[in-house]
């Protein structure tokens, strides 16, 4: 995900007509939430716990399953494989936030302790927010 481009490098990865911004408006149209990370699969598979590996091909239908469950789910930098589903994610709690909902504030943190785009859905609000190296960017509210 490093680049000079950051946070709008990353919302290409999530722009409308890719299968992953399918997923994300599936996920928003049903009402379910979502905490879905993306990349930097060294440091963030050390700040995983729990879940299983999948290493599954990668498809809007597949993650919108696997997000039915608690924790996050994992995707490779190239969005081609689900690699792990039902993750818990530990990211050092000092981090500084200003998002107020564990899965925002999670997302946040995660974001600024590795280098993946980490994708929080509200399932209240309906938006997705994306994150980078703290950055933060709602696509859709």
């Amino acid at each position: 995900m490093s680049g000079p481009d950051g946070i709008v490098h990353c919302a290409a990865i999530a722009a409308p007509g890719t299968e992953l911004r399918t997923a994300l408006d599936t996920l928003v149209a049903t009402g379910l939430g979502a905490l879905i990370v993306v990349g930097d699969e060294e440091r963030v598979s050390a700040l995983a716990d729990a879940g299983f590996e999948l290493d599954a091909p990668f498809s809007a239908e597949g993650l919108c399953e696997l997000c039915k469950m608690d924790g996050a789910v994992t995707l490779d930098a190239g969005v081609r494989r689900i690699l792990r589903a039902n993750v818990h994610l530990a990211p050092d709690r000092r981090l500084p936030t200003s998002e107020t909902g564990i899965r925002h504030r999670t997302a946040e943190q995660l974001s600024r302790a590795t280098d993946a785009l980490v994708i929080a859905v509200s399932e209240q609000r309906g938006a997705i927010t994306l994150y980078h190296r703290g950055e933060r960017d709602v696509v859709t509210a």
